[in-house]
């Protein structure tokens, strides 16, 4: 089996109706507005932690994901806010430097400080924090764990958005610094008959498949940049 039953919800017998669709993501952001409150932090969940208590700050735990979300649906026009998430996001550089996380101020783009200046930009086009922004993915490209959520595979993924979202030199050529060196660790593989990434992640040296720690999430960095890694590569 490919998933355990038991742990999703059955499938229905009922048909689509976007009015139902629209309104479950009403009553889905109404209850993120009443959960973040008047905090700027997003409350850890038990099943992701249980001993966890601090509020998260990061893109993939924390308040800069939730407010983007929020924010992202208002300008979509799927829903009316009580708040302004961009008066909110303000102050979530600040909270994640001094309550990191993991603990510790990291560079990452799906856990540390990459992430959560990278949506802060996007809301706040401020423009201190995009040179930020740009010391932390650059100082991230020799990050040993070599995948997504920690190291320079998801940083990239930063400095590609910048790209687009400016057309400024600097992003392109972050970016490309970025392609070298993810395309310098594919290496042909000992356990199979391929080329795969190799981890160091959390004390161990693993080579993994997925899209947070392995080769899906290391491939889809070069991909979403196919016009700038060349043809040959791209092939």
């Amino acid at each position: 089996m490919l998933y355990e039953a038991e742990r999703h919800e059955p499938l229905t017998s009922l048909a689509w109706d976007e009015a139902r669709a629209r309104g479950s993501i009403r009553a889905i952001a109404a209850d993120m507005e009443r959960v973040l409150g008047a905090g700027d932090g997003w409350p850890p969940h038990p099943l992701d932690d249980e001993k966890a208590t601090a509020p998260h700050h990061s893109l993939y735990l924390g308040a800069s994901g939730a407010l983007w979300a929020l924010w992202h649906l208002e300008r979509e026009g799927a829903v009316e806010l009580a708040f302004d998430p961009c008066a909110h996001i303000a102050r979530v550089p600040a909270n994640y430097l001094a309550t990191p996380d993991t603990e510790e101020v990291v560079p990452s783009y799906f856990l540390g400080e990459a992430g959560v200046l990278l949506i802060v930009w996007r809301m706040t086009r401020d423009a201190m924090l995009a040179d930020r922004l740009h010391d932390a993915i650059a100082r991230n490209i020799a990050n040993p764990t070599n995948e997504a959520l920690w190291a320079a595979p998801g940083t990239m993924v930063a400095a590609w958005h910048m790209l687009q979202w400016t057309g400024e030199a600097r992003w392109r050529d972050l970016y490309r610094a970025n392609v070298e060196h993810v395309w310098s660790l594919w290496q042909p593989s000992e356990h199979a008959p391929c080329m795969l990434w190799t981890q160091d992640l959390y004390g161990r040296i693993v080579q993994l498949l997925g899209a947070g720690h392995g080769f899906a999430g290391n491939a889809y960095g070069l991909l979403i940049g196919a016009g700038e890694i060349g043809s040959a590569r791209l092939a």
